[in-house]
């Protein structure tokens, strides 16, 4: 099962974007309350440009960036453009804090 799939099974209203040219008009557009999103996208940009975008359009909104990449560094970097410093970024299971 798809993650939009299990949160709409559970009752959440989900808009899903292929690429970050469509999330960045979303955004845009519409009012979101959550944004996950990858850390790695295909067409103009990446989950730290929606992160950007997110917080800019939308200062209240939870940002969740994922990746399947085990690249601290870049958890960190996305953890800290949300101003979070490192708490609450995991890799491999291990706590980095």
């Amino acid at each position: 099962m798809m993650l939009h799939e299990g949160l709409q099974r559970d009752g959440f209203e989900v808009v899903v974007a292929s690429n970050v040219r469509d999330a960045l008009r979303l955004i845009a557009t519409e009012t979101f309350d959550v944004l996950l999103s990858d850390l790695h996208m295909p067409l103009a940009g990446d989950g730290f440009t929606l992160v950007s975008a997110m917080r800019h359009t939308h200062p209240d909104a939870l940002t969740v960036v994922l990746s399947g990449y085990p690249a601290l560094d870049e958890a960190m970097s996305a953890n800290c453009a949300q101003g979070f410093g490192k708490a609450g970024i995991s890799a491999a299971g291990s706590d980095a804090r």
